[in-house]
């Protein structure tokens, strides 16, 4: 009985592990986004006017979706 529990506290360890790891992954990619979407934003490369600069980075970011579009893949990938 205990090297079940052993061996399910070993997967369940291993499991969050993993987790932890995707985790960081996620904020790199989320980071990369945020960045680059910045910088197209700050160097007008929307052609976005200063006082549309927020609709360009909503555009950038997204409707709140969890599905990456193909540019924001693109970007993260780069």
């Amino acid at each position: 009985m205990s090297s079940v529990i052993d061996k399910q506290t070993r997967d369940l360890i291993n499991r969050l592990n993993k987790a932890d790891q995707d985790i960081l992954k996620l904020k790199a990619s989320i980071n990369k986004i945020l960045n680059k979407s910045t910088s197209l934003v700050a160097t007008g490369s929307f052609g976005a006017e200063p006082s549309n600069s927020h609709a360009a980075l909503s555009g950038v970011l997204g409707n709140g979706s969890t599905h990456l579009s193909e540019n924001e893949a693109n970007i993260v990938d780069n």
